[in-house]
């Protein structure tokens, strides 16, 4: 069972405080676009054009638990596979949140 988008989102904006200000502006694309992005995608939705601007944030949210990758793809711009990442619950809060 996934959690329902709205109540990830209601979970992780009680958890502003928390976040640096690119790891808020990071989490802001999850909250505009529901899905699954590429470090490129996230790099471009915020206007940068070097992805070390993103990359080491978004492993930092990896590592904190509120991002986990989700698959792959080939970047059409570098010809290399590349991870895709989500927004997702910690496993101890999704029976507060599922209401």
């Amino acid at each position: 069972m996934s959690t329902h988008q709205n109540s990830l989102e209601a979970y992780w904006a009680g958890q502003v405080g928390e976040f640096s200000r690119r790891e808020k502006e990071i989490l802001a694309i999850f909250r505009s676009k529901a899905g699954s992005f590429t470090d490129r995608e996230i790099m471009l939705g915020l206007g940068f054009t070097d992805p070390n601007c993103v990359r080491p944030r978004i492993t930092e949210l990896i590592n904190r638990g509120v991002l986990e990758e989700c698959g792959s793809l080939i970047d059409h711009h570098t010809g290399k596979r590349v991870r895709k990442v989500r927004l997702v619950l910690r496993p101890q809060h999704q029976t507060q949140l599922a209401i």
